[in-house]
């Protein structure tokens, strides 16, 4: 609902549409982030929602790591990670 009537800065948005390559513990795993956004002035954002507790765990980390390399590559402007709590401050929930 906030992607698609409350935010007019929103031109279009995916939902877990792009699989990230990162290693875990040796092996080949793929990350999907939750959404890749684009806004009205050209900027793309990709973002995750995911629990506070999760925030520093060593999965998240590399994730993080990856999809930071990735959207540098892809010229995607932003990553960020979005919690609960951060949805209550924007009002999302």
């Amino acid at each position: 609902i906030y992607l698609d009537y409350n935010n007019d800065m929103v031109l279009n948005y995916g939902y877990e549409k792009i699989r990230i390559p990162y290693y875990y513990k040796n092996h080949l795993r793929w990350y999907v982030p939750d959404f890749i956004i684009k806004y009205t002035d050209g900027i793309f954002e990709l973002v995750e929602i995911k629990p506070k507790q999760f925030l520093n765990n060593e999965k998240t980390i590399l994730k993080k790591e990856a999809a930071i390399q990735y959207c540098k590559k892809n010229n995607i402007q932003e990553y960020k990670i979005l919690t609960k709590e951060d949805l209550i401050k924007l009002k999302i929930l």
